[in-house]
């Protein structure tokens, strides 16, 4: 794997013992995913090459036992790596693993693993865990994720804790001090932004005191990230008037700094998917008006987004 910087996921594994019992891989789907010929909408997580745990649908036949046919697109080698690789992004599970998958009455889906070679290092081992319990956990009728190896929990080799009846795991945690995360009325946010490149979008989990609002999302979105890998969509010196969800519209109002993005090629597109999919995390957004100083401003041909990456 290509990866150039070390990302931080910060996650919490509760150990529960649960007497369900199992039954083989029973997903079943949410219509509005399926598509024209048999074919499905489904969100997998990918290692980006700058090392950002990046959500991306992938159109996949649809089948019986479509959760273990899902997570068979995490595995490296073949055309997968390959097909990958031209967008930037790798596979989590080693090549040749094989992959069982169950899901008892409660929503639990269990994940084990066999032939799996054990990893070098505790980043790629987290990006696994991550991966697989947030590509799971897009499917409705799973509540939360256990994995296996070999049938047993415990530790993967540099340590990892196997995660056992896991939630989803917060993604791409921004550079944040220890008094910040601990301290009173701090929220946390998922703001998204591109990659350097502008080909992919990558949601950033950020910790702030600021308003736990839309509001508050814009906000940390015009302070930019720290990551050097993220590119900074709002032009230089903008300021936030205001940033509104009325029913299904979703309203942003910037400083008349706001209209330098006109001077910069490709940046109205990529920036106005960031937002709409920010707005997303509020609520269904089906229209998205950009203002400048109050007035509406053209951010010339740009389209509603459905999926933050999709290929």
């Amino acid at each position: 794997m290509r990866i150039r910087t070390v990302f931080c996921i910060v996650f919490t594994i509760l150990m529960l013992i649960v007497g369900c019992s199992a039954q083989v891989d029973n997903t079943f789907d949410d219509d509005l995913l399926l598509v024209g010929a048999g074919f499905r909408n489904t969100i997998m997580y990918y290692l980006s090459d700058e090392g950002f745990i990046v959500p991306v649908m992938r159109k996949i036949p649809w089948e019986e036992g479509i959760g273990k046919a899902t997570l068979g697109y995490l595995i490296a080698g073949g055309a997968n790596s390959s097909e990958l690789s031209h967008k930037g992004l790798n596979a989590v599970i080693p090549e040749g693993t094989e992959i069982s998958l169950r899901i008892d009455e409660s929503g639990l889906a269990t994940a084990n693993l066999t032939n799996f070679t054990q990893f070098e290092s505790m980043e790629a081992e987290n990006a696994m865990i991550v991966a697989v319990v947030n590509t799971l956990k897009e499917f409705p009728s799973i509540n939360t994720v256990s994995i296996t190896v070999d049938g047993n929990g415990g530790k993967l080799k540099n340590g990892t804790i196997l995660p056992e009846n896991c939630g989803y795991i917060n993604v791409n945690l921004e550079d944040v001090d220890a008094e910040t995360m601990t301290s009173d009325g701090v929220n946390v946010f998922s703001v998204y932004m591109p990659n350097t490149s502008g080909y992919l979008m990558i949601p950033l989990t950020m910790y702030s005191t600021a308003e736990n609002s839309f509001y508050g999302a814009m906000k940390l979105m015009c302070e930019g990230s720290k990551n050097a890998f993220i590119r900074q969509c709002i032009p230089t010196g903008t300021n936030l008037i205001d940033a509104t969800i009325d029913g299904t519209s979703a309203t942003v109002n910037f400083t008349s700094e706001f209209a330098n993005i006109s001077n910069i090629e490709g940046l109205s597109e990529v920036c106005y998917k960031a937002i709409y999919m920010t707005a997303l995390e509020y609520g269904q957004i089906g229209e998205l008006r950009i203002l400048v100083d109050g007035k509406p401003f053209d951010m010339g041909e740009v389209t509603n987004p459905i999926f933050a990456n999709e290929f």
